[in-house]
Protein backbone atom coordinates (compact mmCIF):
# COMPACT_ATOMS: atom_id res chain seq x y z
CA UNK A 1 0.00 0.00 0.00
CA UNK A 2 3.14 2.16 0.11
CA UNK A 3 3.38 2.15 -3.40
CA UNK A 4 2.69 5.40 -5.53
CA UNK A 5 0.35 5.41 -8.55
CA UNK A 6 0.53 7.34 -11.69
CA UNK A 7 -2.08 7.90 -13.25
CA UNK A 8 -2.14 9.10 -16.69
CA UNK A 9 -3.05 12.10 -17.93
CA UNK A 10 -5.94 11.52 -20.82
CA UNK A 11 -7.34 13.50 -23.58
CA UNK A 12 -10.46 14.41 -22.53
CA UNK A 13 -12.50 11.87 -24.90
CA UNK A 14 -10.45 9.05 -23.75
CA UNK A 15 -11.08 10.36 -20.06
CA UNK A 16 -15.23 10.15 -21.08
CA UNK A 17 -14.69 6.79 -22.77
CA UNK A 18 -12.68 5.76 -19.53
CA UNK A 19 -15.57 6.76 -17.80
CA UNK A 20 -18.34 5.04 -19.83
CA UNK A 21 -16.64 1.84 -19.75
CA UNK A 22 -16.40 1.94 -15.55
CA UNK A 23 -20.70 2.93 -15.40
CA UNK A 24 -20.78 -0.38 -17.78
CA UNK A 25 -19.02 -2.45 -15.26
CA UNK A 26 -16.05 -3.22 -17.07
CA UNK A 27 -18.18 -4.92 -19.71
CA UNK A 28 -16.84 -4.79 -23.04
CA UNK A 29 -20.26 -5.51 -24.80
CA UNK A 30 -22.01 -3.13 -22.58
CA UNK A 31 -19.50 -0.53 -23.15
CA UNK A 32 -19.32 -0.28 -26.81
CA UNK A 33 -23.36 -0.28 -27.00
CA UNK A 34 -22.82 2.72 -24.88
CA UNK A 35 -19.98 4.33 -26.22
CA UNK A 36 -21.86 3.67 -29.77
CA UNK A 37 -18.61 2.24 -31.09
CA UNK A 38 -18.38 -1.56 -32.63
CA UNK A 39 -16.78 -4.38 -29.97
CA UNK A 40 -13.34 -4.28 -32.63
CA UNK A 41 -13.33 -0.66 -31.95
CA UNK A 42 -13.94 -0.75 -28.11
CA UNK A 43 -11.30 -4.08 -27.96
CA UNK A 44 -8.57 -1.95 -29.71
CA UNK A 45 -8.84 0.94 -27.74
CA UNK A 46 -8.70 -0.82 -24.37
CA UNK A 47 -5.41 -2.57 -26.30
CA UNK A 48 -4.19 1.14 -26.18
CA UNK A 49 -1.10 1.52 -23.69
CA UNK A 50 -2.32 4.77 -22.24
CA UNK A 51 -5.79 3.23 -21.37
CA UNK A 52 -4.04 -0.03 -20.15
CA UNK A 53 -1.86 2.38 -17.87
CA UNK A 54 -5.13 4.24 -16.93
CA UNK A 55 -6.96 1.00 -15.58
CA UNK A 56 -3.94 -0.62 -14.02
CA UNK A 57 -3.46 2.43 -11.98
CA UNK A 58 -7.38 2.70 -11.54
CA UNK A 59 -7.36 -0.63 -10.50
CA UNK A 60 -4.32 -0.44 -7.79
CA UNK A 61 -5.60 2.82 -6.64
CA UNK A 62 -9.21 0.77 -6.02
CA UNK A 63 -7.22 -2.01 -4.39
CA UNK A 64 -5.19 0.43 -1.95
CA UNK A 65 -8.92 1.94 -1.35
CA UNK A 66 -10.42 -1.69 -0.20
CA UNK A 67 -7.53 -2.57 1.69
CA UNK A 68 -6.96 0.62 3.84
CA UNK A 69 -11.13 0.41 4.52
CA UNK A 70 -10.82 -3.68 5.48
CA UNK A 71 -7.86 -2.39 8.23
CA UNK A 72 -10.28 0.48 9.41
CA UNK A 73 -13.07 -2.63 9.95
CA UNK A 74 -10.12 -4.72 11.37
CA UNK A 75 -9.26 -2.21 14.02
CA UNK A 76 -12.79 -1.55 15.25
CA UNK A 77 -13.06 -5.12 15.42
CA UNK A 78 -10.22 -5.20 17.77
CA UNK A 79 -11.33 -2.47 20.00
CA UNK A 80 -15.18 -4.29 20.03
CA UNK A 81 -13.54 -7.25 20.57
CA UNK A 82 -11.28 -5.97 23.36
CA UNK A 83 -14.06 -4.25 24.96
CA UNK A 84 -16.08 -7.59 24.91
CA UNK A 85 -13.12 -9.17 26.83
CA UNK A 86 -12.80 -7.12 29.31
CA UNK A 87 -16.72 -6.97 29.57
CA UNK A 88 -18.20 -10.43 29.36
CA UNK A 89 -19.09 -12.24 32.47
CA UNK A 90 -19.12 -15.46 31.24
CA UNK A 91 -16.24 -17.76 31.26
CA UNK A 92 -17.13 -19.65 27.88
CA UNK A 93 -17.99 -16.30 26.25
CA UNK A 94 -14.82 -14.65 27.12
CA UNK A 95 -12.96 -17.35 25.56
CA UNK A 96 -15.01 -16.91 22.25
CA UNK A 97 -14.27 -13.16 22.24
CA UNK A 98 -10.25 -13.87 23.21
CA UNK A 99 -10.03 -16.24 20.48
CA UNK A 100 -11.73 -14.47 17.63
CA UNK A 101 -9.59 -11.57 19.01
CA UNK A 102 -6.74 -13.04 18.47
CA UNK A 103 -7.40 -14.51 14.91
CA UNK A 104 -7.98 -10.74 13.96
CA UNK A 105 -4.61 -9.63 16.10
CA UNK A 106 -2.43 -11.79 14.77
CA UNK A 107 -2.83 -11.05 11.35
CA UNK A 108 -0.90 -8.24 9.63
CA UNK A 109 -2.80 -4.75 8.49
CA UNK A 110 -2.84 -4.68 4.55
CA UNK A 111 -2.72 -8.43 4.34
CA UNK A 112 -5.14 -10.72 2.72
CA UNK A 113 -5.63 -14.54 4.31
CA UNK A 114 -8.33 -17.52 4.75
CA UNK A 115 -9.60 -18.75 8.11
CA UNK A 116 -7.14 -21.90 7.26
CA UNK A 117 -4.06 -19.83 7.26
CA UNK A 118 -5.77 -17.90 10.54
CA UNK A 119 -6.03 -21.31 12.49
CA UNK A 120 -2.26 -22.71 10.64
CA UNK A 121 -1.26 -19.12 12.64
CA UNK A 122 -2.96 -20.20 15.67
CA UNK A 123 -1.56 -23.59 15.46
CA UNK A 124 1.72 -22.32 15.04
CA UNK A 125 1.51 -19.92 18.09
CA UNK A 126 0.24 -22.43 20.27
CA UNK A 127 2.99 -25.15 19.75
CA UNK A 128 5.32 -22.39 20.75
CA UNK A 129 3.81 -21.90 23.98
CA UNK A 130 5.08 -23.99 26.68
CA UNK A 131 2.22 -26.75 27.29
CA UNK A 132 1.17 -26.38 31.67
CA UNK A 133 2.27 -29.09 33.26
CA UNK A 134 -0.76 -31.49 34.31
CA UNK A 135 -0.87 -32.57 37.92
CA UNK A 136 -2.30 -36.12 37.77
CA UNK A 137 -5.80 -36.78 39.74
CA UNK A 138 -6.56 -39.33 42.14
Amino acid sequence: MNQTHTFPTLAIDESARLEAYTKAKYNIEAFSAAAGISLCDAAAWLSQPLIRAALKAFDQLRIDTLLRAADDARILCIETLTKCVNDVVDPAERRRAAALLLRVALRPLGTRTTPADDDRALDAAAANRPTPARTPQP
